[in-house]
């Protein structure tokens, strides 16, 4: 059920993240093209003239949405306010990806500007966002089934537990 979905919910988070991180940057979102399996985005650093091409494999940060789901569908048995337990999981999981979607393109600017010399990326710019990249491609994204797993039993059924 998922594979059939998995390209286009890409797609959308990228449509929604990409202008965000041209915006930050002062860059402009000029297309995006869905690949098989990935996607490529163009933005144009404005003041330089500089493109910037990202290729974003989705699999990259869509991997544990099914085990995501999974988990949500268990623990859902014991919750009694499942809209609002659904709606909790879904709104972690599309920040957890678009966060992960801005921290890349952003990181993929701010290395044009270095790479092309540009303008002088200082120190902490640049670790600033190799920083916020790692930790949601490392961390964050590997790590969402149990995010989910923890959202849901102390948001929703901690309360049930207590008796």
């Amino acid at each position: 059920m998922w594979l059939p979905i998995k390209d286009y919910y890409a797609a959308l988070l990228v449509y929604v993240s990409a202008p965000a991180a041209a915006m930050t940057k002062g860059a402009s979102f000029d297309m995006m093209e869905r690949l098989d399996g990935a996607i490529r985005v163009k933005l144009t650093l404005k003041k330089y003239m500089a493109p910037c091409t990202i290729t974003i494999a989705t699999s990259r940060y869509t991997f544990n949405f099914p085990l995501s789901l999974a988990i949500t569908a268990v623990l859902l048995t014991r919750i009694d306010n499942k809209r609002k337990a659904i709606a909790a999981v879904l709104a972690v999981l599309l920040c957890v990806h678009l966060l992960y979607l801005y921290s890349l393109e952003t990181l993929a600017l701010t290395r044009t500007l270095y790479e092309k010399n540009l303008r002088d990326v200082g120190f902490i710019e640049m670790n600033v966002h190799m920083l916020l990249y790692n930790f949601t491609d490392e961390l964050l994204l590997r790590l969402e089934p149990f995010i989910m797993g923890f959202v849901l039993y102390f948001k929703f059924m901690g309360k049930n537990e207590g008796g």
